[in-house]
């Protein structure tokens, strides 16, 4: 790029650190980003470690997400029969 342009990197580090200003100059960035139709994702580049990596984070994340799930299930249940218990007893 020119001499004030930012690189691809640049670009994807100002991205990530949600940075909204240079600062140097805290000349305000205007960062606009756009989702792609799911037709024309493409394929990512990783080898089998990162894909175990991603399988197994996807994996642990619906077993947690499963286990709140449950636990309130669970809580609601035991709350709804000691309510009942009360108004009964």
């Amino acid at each position: 790029m020119g001499r004030f342009g930012l690189g691809p990197e640049s670009v994807q580090g100002v991205k990530s650190a949600g940075v909204k200003s240079c600062e140097l100059c805290k000349f305000e960035f205007i960062m606009h980003a756009e989702i792609k139709p799911f037709k024309q994702w493409q394929k990512l580049d990783m080898n089998v470690v990162e894909r175990r990596k991603i399988m197994c984070s996807v994996a642990f994340n619906l077993i947690a997400v499963t286990c709140v799930l449950w636990s309130s299930h669970v809580l609601i249940d035991k709350t709804r029969e000691e309510v009942k218990l009360r108004k009964l007893g």
